[in-house]
């Protein structure tokens, strides 16, 4: 639990860095970057993108851990039968592929929404719009992470709790159970990715900033 504190604050400072230098490499390439969040509607729509993209982030991955759940306690449910009966024994690689290639399908929507959003903010709302966008990530994104680590660490931990008690198998136990399927997917999937998100949207505009500096305002206008 301290480590991922220390985990989160760091990727916070890298974020802002990341961020810092992104900024610098625009004004080298473009001379001046105007931020008013107030007045111009491109940073305004850009901040809120970034606001907005942690939470989807989050939502895809808690879906994924979700669905590969269900395929799990499905085959599982399956090979029981079998043992019980004595018809066959139990596989593990069956739950080990099921876990793989579930997660392997699960990052892929994600990951191309990080690759994709820098860029296309940058085209359509341009430099300015992509230095919101890390800076609504970085706030809603670091905001974000120390919620999923403390609540899903709560929701663990109070399941333990309750069992270090001997009330195993009571209704307080039955819903910390249910608190704890909760809390594992928020500490241990979607808050990490939190920190992995914050820093790959710094990363991604700062190595696309000569595309989104050129291409910029040329194919959209608004």
């Amino acid at each position: 639990a301290i480590g991922k504190g220390l985990l989160i604050g760091s990727a916070a400072i890298t974020a802002l860095a990341l961020g810092q230098a992104y900024f610098s490499k625009i004004e080298i390439l473009t001379g001046s970057v105007a931020l008013d969040f107030m007045k111009d509607p491109k940073i305004l729509a850009g901040l809120f993108v970034g606001v907005i993209l942690p939470f989807l982030f989050s939502s895809l991955l808690i879906g994924a851990v979700g669905r590969a759940a269900n395929k799990v306690v499905i085959e599982a449910r399956k090979q029981i039968k079998g043992i019980l009966s004595g018809e066959e024994k139990g596989d593990p690689a069956v739950f080990i592929a099921i876990v793989t290639r579930s997660a392997q399908k699960g990052i892929i929507l994600p990951g191309i929404l990080v690759f994709v959003i820098p860029v296309l903010i940058g085209i359509l709302l341009g430099p300015g719009g992509v230095i919101a966008l890390i800076i609504g990530t970085l706030l809603s994104g670091f905001a974000q992470a120390i919620f999923m680590a403390n609540a899903g660490g709560a929701l663990d931990n109070a399941k333990k709790k309750i069992e270090e008690e001997g009330k195993s198998g009571t209704p307080e136990h039955a819903a910390a159970v249910v608190g704890d399927t909760v809390g594992d997917p928020l500490k241990d999937t979607a808050g990490p990715s939190m920190n992995i998100l914050i820093k790959l949207i710094s990363v991604i505009s700062i190595e696309t900033a000569v595309l989104i500096a050129d291409m910029s305002g040329k194919l959209f206008h608004f």
